[in-house]
């Protein structure tokens, strides 16, 4: 998991640098260096997304799974209770 935050907060640091450098050159001056930074960051941006979106695909999931789990570990215990109720009764 630190790998993963590693390796985002080094791609926001990359791109930063990149958003930088952009402002620093003259669009009308220099085209190509400006088209070429500009279509890295946006190729940058949709990578950002793309990951974004798994990660949170995959908290959705587990999200998910959790809640799952916690109505089952109830039920469970409620028919375990319920059954230990009944069985003292008698």
């Amino acid at each position: 998991m630190s790998r993963v935050l590693q390796a985002d907060a080094e791609q926001e640091s990359q791109m930063r640098t990149e958003i930088h450098e952009l402002s620093m050159v003259n669009m009308m001056e220099e085209f190509a260096s400006y088209a070429m930074l500009e279509r890295k960051i946006n190729k940058m941006t949709e990578k950002l997304k793309t990951h974004v979106k798994a990660q949170t695909t995959q908290l959705a999931k587990i999200k998910w799974m959790t809640s799952v789990t916690f109505y089952v570990l109830h039920y469970c215990f409620r028919a375990w209770i319920t059954d230990i109720d009944v069985l003292s009764l008698h």
